[in-house]
């Protein structure tokens, strides 16, 4: 039997026997006002049991409280549940549809659970359709074998964090996958753009892979001034991004004439954000093109946030291994007389392709903007409306990113509907981070200082909206800790 079941059947004896007692009183104490019956009520004998009610109940909840405590130190995603949330999922039964409620609750970005339901062996989640209503295959399937448990629904919180891991490592092993093809594609946005639509590319991975090729591209024309001819190198960098611009535009306008003639529009908004991203890139490249950028130390290209490879030096043995990388790509664009051409610079960076022969534990993916770097973090991301991105957005991105590499949280303040939150939303994207928004109006203050010590704990991304309006008790809580969030 399990604690859960236990607690709630101790919890109804203890309301049946102190309960009725109690409606016995009661109904002595009627009975008194009326003559013609006799009663005997003892005020002490009163005041004794419900004492000893008072101190059953409190054990009961101090008992309770200890148990929830548990549940989210063995499972952090939990600090985002009320206890009566929580309660309820820790005593769901082991039935396929109650457990997919549950989890529900806790992966926002996820739609709809895929479990093999049979009679001879153990149920196995096999995968998930997220809200972008994409079929998604985990890496390995996970076992949810209750029977074999202790009788607790501690198993819950297993299965919770084995579910964490292996929607991030599906994400990654996504990724990994398709990037041979992808970069083979270069700036050929539709054939990228149709390994999504086919159901095979993940879209939040077809956004990450086409960032990191393009801020790469735009770092080795930068950096290949320094080893061009002394004759070209004035106007080397200008004309070469003029080519790169050329190419993206060339290949955008593929992209949205080829999506005039698709009779399937299912993914219509998601091809929008698709161009959006790459309409953000061209704004990027513009605003390099006038700033006439001539060194990777230049402040407009430090920055801009940069979606890039990053390897451990155990994985580099080669001194020259950058260099490397920039000179075949000098060496390709100084032959180069089709804007074409510029698909393939990729194909020959030794930096780039370094991903194929070193273990996935000796680089990361990561967003810099000067010398502050953040790791991609590969979780499932929900599904959201387009947004356009501007010029503004860089420079709010680069706040946001200032004030993490200070190790402080965030306070966004403006006027109403003015894109505070779609801000933040952009950034997690570009980041590969889960967010939860969390309204004051539907939350307690209790509840909100929970978050706010979960968030510290397990590294969530929490936005808390209309801030305003929250208590002077949680906003003295937030003041103390938001040094360390």
């Amino acid at each position: 039997m399990s604690i859960y079941t236990q607690f709630k059947q101790h919890l109804d004896g203890v309301i049946k026997r102190k309960m009725n007692y109690l409606i016995s009183l009661f109904d002595k104490t009627v009975m008194h006002e009326m003559p013609d019956m006799k009663h005997d009520v003892n005020g002490e004998e009163v005041i004794e049991h419900l004492k000893k009610v008072c101190a059953k109940c409190n054990l009961i909840i101090h008992d309770f409280n200890v148990v929830l405590k548990q549940a989210r130190h063995t499972c952090p995603r939990l600090y985002l549940l009320t206890d009566a949330h929580l309660t309820e999922f820790l005593s769901i039964p082991v039935e396929p549809q109650d457990i997919i409620q549950g989890m529900n609750w806790i992966f926002t970005a996820v739609k709809e659970w895929r479990i093999e339901v049979s009679s001879k062996v153990p149920f196995r989640m096999y995968g998930v359709v997220n809200t972008t209503n994409e079929n998604i295959a985990l890496h390995s399937k996970i076992l949810i074998n209750a029977q074999e448990q202790d009788g607790s629904n501690f198993y819950l919180l297993t299965l919770i964090n084995d579910l964490e891991k292996g929607l991030k490592q599906t994400v990654k092993e996504n990724m990994l996958k398709h990037m041979p093809t992808f970069f083979n594609n270069g700036y050929q946005y539709w054939n990228n753009f149709k390994l999504f639509r086919d159901k095979t590319l993940l879209f939040q991975n077809l956004i990450l892979m086409n960032n990191i090729l393009f801020y790469h591209d735009l770092t080795v024309i930068i950096a290949a001034r320094e080893y061009a001819n002394e004759n070209s190198k004035e106007s080397f960098v200008a004309n070469k991004l003029l080519m790169l611009k050329a190419n993206m535009e060339h290949n955008l306008a593929i992209l949205c004439e080829a999506f005039s003639y698709e009779k399937e529009t299912n993914w219509f908004l998601l091809l929008n954000q698709f161009i959006f991203y790459i309409k953000h890139q061209l704004d990027a490249l513009n605003y390099i093109i006038e700033a006439n950028v001539q060194s990777l130390n230049t402040f407009e290209y430090l920055v801009l946030p940069k979606l890039m490879f990053e390897y451990s030096s155990k994985s580099i043995t080669n001194s020259d291994f950058i260099k490397e990388s920039i000179i075949s790509g000098k060496n390709l664009l100084e032959v180069s007389s089709s804007i074409q051409d510029y698909n393939y610079i990729n194909e020959r960076s030794t930096f780039l392709n370094h991903y194929k022969e070193t273990e996935q534990a000796n680089y990361n993916i990561i967003l810099k903007s000067f010398d502050y770097k953040k790791n991609y973090g590969f979780d499932l991301i929900p599904f959201s409306e387009p947004k356009v991105l501007t010029p503004a957005t860089n420079r709010n991105f680069l706040t946001i990113l200032s004030a993490f590499a200070t190790q402080m949280g965030i306070l966004i303040q403006g006027p109403h509907s003015r894109g505070k939150k779609e801000i933040v939303k952009g950034m997690a994207y570009l980041l590969g981070k889960e967010i939860f928004m969390v309204d004051q109006f539907s939350t307690s203050d209790n509840f909100l200082t929970q978050l706010i010590f979960g968030t510290i704990k397990a590294g969530f991304w929490i936005l808390f909206d209309n801030i305003q309006n929250f208590s002077n008790t949680v906003l003295s809580t937030m003041a103390q800790q938001v040094s360390f969030i």
